[in-house]
């Protein structure tokens, strides 16, 4: 593609609009060119307006890679027209390279460019102020992380949420530390000023993973398949998920690490920058409450769901704990594939519980301050405090051999003793080929305790309790503990059982059938069954009449309530595979 016209520049004020590149490509929206730094006023921003404009629209600020030290805002005009087809205002901006200046100059052009989005300039140009993103490519990448994290760059400046494909988040780690001193010094020497070793404190300022703090926007990271792990921002993620900053990661098949130069790779990578920016948008993490059903039988006090942490690889076990005095009931739930666990109450907010489980999922009061807890990565029962430190193995299997992969666990209310029940699919086994189930089948398991003899003494016991499940998953009892429900995920069924005092089955019915990604089970006060499946929780009476569903963004995949408080609203929580949700209800 060839420029065929010059670009004219008016260098007159820093909101004086330029000519833009005229391009060959019948595709390439036109752009205007606006000078936005008055220290600096060779630097400029080109502003691709929306396919659909309106009075006021999300912007997003687009930086171009180059190693700091090479490119320009026309290296991104194809990412930045995708944003535009989106309906995004785009704005690919430049910054000073290192042959000009080191670092922070790089972020302080990136904090004037936002700075002129967010002005009266910005917004007669119709950007929306309170709907700014930023997302960039390999340097740009980190310049957007950066600049959404950095302890200098005022909040009221930072970006809703910021995104970075091939992007490196921290100037300490042993490849970035000893490549200044390797032929890699050519972009980070220049960039930072000197070596690691004369200078630890650039190389941790310039780092996005040392500025990470609880409270700040979401970060989202994307990288081509064939780029280097060193993309991946493993630490950097990590930290956020314990700080409780959404955060998001995704690889495009087959990509290399310039991926946007390609077209199906950059339409790929914008889609999912865009979804990962739509769901930062709704004010602080919230999303309004759907109902679809004749009549919502549903009394909401609060007008949105409140989205907790996000983006997890898989979140489940959701699990109220009663206050005591006047704290609020405490919400648990797992990140369980990322091997964390956290809590959550209104007037602390969300904390991790624990990390480094063994994807510990499920968890599950077990009372004098301690949690059943199911972890699937050691296909285990296992005692944690309610610190999230683990105490003991319990069970490991039974008759000798090893549980498939325990995936739910509920209490039988009510009832003298203890009696649980688990389900125990065949999970993950195609996915770990060093692993097989020891026995046929899959099975819902009863598990007891001997309540005799002191505390110490009391042992559980385990035995197969139904055999003819395909896929057992979601379970619950209703608040008597006289009815269980299980979920057949395989054959899309729900079954309920009418037990006896011991544990005995008196009947089995099917419930209800016919389900999309059938999941996590709950029963509410009514004795209504609420059921997870794709992008929603449907509600039945107890006679398995569907009265309607509440919508979710993704796959749900574990409800529960709270107790009433004295004005009668509880807590409801529903996690989906990428979050946990909170609202409160009249019920």
């Amino acid at each position: 593609m060839q420029r065929i016209a010059p670009i004219i520049l008016f260098c007159l004020t820093s909101s004086v609009v330029f000519l833009a590149s005229i391009w060959a490509d019948d595709n390439m929206p036109a752009a205007q060119r606006f000078a936005f730094s008055a220290k600096n006023p060779d630097l400029y921003l080109d502003l691709f307006e929306p396919s659909m404009p309106a009075k006021s629209s999300p912007a997003v600020l687009c930086l171009h890679g180059g190693g700091w030290m090479k490119g320009s805002p026309e290296s991104i005009h194809k990412t930045a027209a995708e944003f535009a087809v989106r309906g995004y205002i785009a704005v690919a901006s430049s910054y000073r390279l290192t042959d000009t200046a080191t670092f922070p100059a790089q972020l302080e052009d990136v904090v004037d460019a936002l700075r002129w989005m967010k002005s009266k300039e910005g917004v007669a140009a119709g950007i929306d102020p309170d709907r700014v993103f930023v997302m960039g490519s390999s340097a740009g990448g980190h310049l957007a992380v950066l600049v959404g994290v950095h302890d200098d760059v005022p909040r009221e400046l930072r970006p809703v949420a910021s995104f970075g494909i091939g992007a490196q988040t921290d100037f300490t780690a042993p490849h970035v530390v000893s490549a200044a001193y390797t032929e890699r010094a050519r972009f980070y020497l220049p960039f930072v000023g000197s070596g690691y070793r004369e200078n630890p404190q650039g190389y941790l300022a310039a780092s996005p993973l040392h500025h990470l703090d609880a409270g700040d926007s979401p970060v989202g990271f994307l990288t081509g398949e064939l780029d280097q792990k060193t993309t991946h921002a493993i630490r950097f993620r990590k930290e956020a998920f314990r700080l409780g900053v959404p955060t998001t990661f995704s690889t495009i098949k087959g990509a290399p690490h310039a991926l946007l130069n390609k077209e199906t790779f950059r339409k790929e990578a914008v889609d999912r920058i865009v979804d990962f920016f739509d769901r930062s948008i709704v004010g602080g993490g919230r999303l309004a409450i759907e109902w679809k059903g004749a009549q919502s039988i549903l009394d909401p006090v609060d007008t949105d769901w409140l989205r907790l942490g996000g983006d997890y690889n898989g979140c489940e076990g959701a699990q109220w704990l009663e206050g005591e005095g006047e704290q609020g009931p405490t919400l648990i739930f797992a990140a369980h594939h990322d091997n964390l666990a956290f809590s959550w109450r209104e007037e602390t907010g969300l904390l991790l519980l624990a990390e480094d489980t063994p994807e510990a999922s499920t968890w599950r009061p077990a009372g004098s301050g301690s949690f059943f807890v199911l972890e699937q990565q050691t296909r285990q029962l296992a005692q944690y405090d309610r610190q999230g430190n683990r105490e003991e193995t319990l069970l490991s299997g039974w008759d000798g051999r090893q549980f498939n992969r325990p995936n739910d666990l509920v209490i039988r209310p009510g009832k003298r003793g203890l009696q649980m029940w688990m389900t125990d699919p065949q999970y993950s086994f195609r996915t770990r080929p060093l692993e097989r189930p020891e026995y046929d089948g899959q099975y819902v398991f009863r598990i007891n305790r001997d309540e005799t003899g002191s505390e110490s003494e009391r042992k559980l016991s385990v035995e197969p309790f139904i055999r003819d499940l395909e896929t057992p998953n979601g379970i619950a009892f209703d608040s008597t503990g006289e009815t269980l429900y299980v979920g057949d995920s395989g054959t899309k069924k729900i079954f309920a059982y009418s037990l006896s005092q011991e544990g005995a089955i008196r009947e089995k019915w099917l419930f209800a059938q016919g389900f999309q990604a059938l999941d996590g089970l709950a029963v509410d006060p009514h004795g209504r069954v609420w059921v997870g499946a794709r992008d929603a929780a449907i509600i039945f009476d107890a006679k398995g009449e569907k009265l309607g569903q509440l919508i979710l963004p993704e796959m749900v995949s574990s409800i529960a309530f709270s107790r009433a408080d004295e004005s009668g609203e509880r807590w409801v929580a529903v996690t989906t595979k990428k979050a946990a949700h909170v609202a409160r209800f009249r019920f």
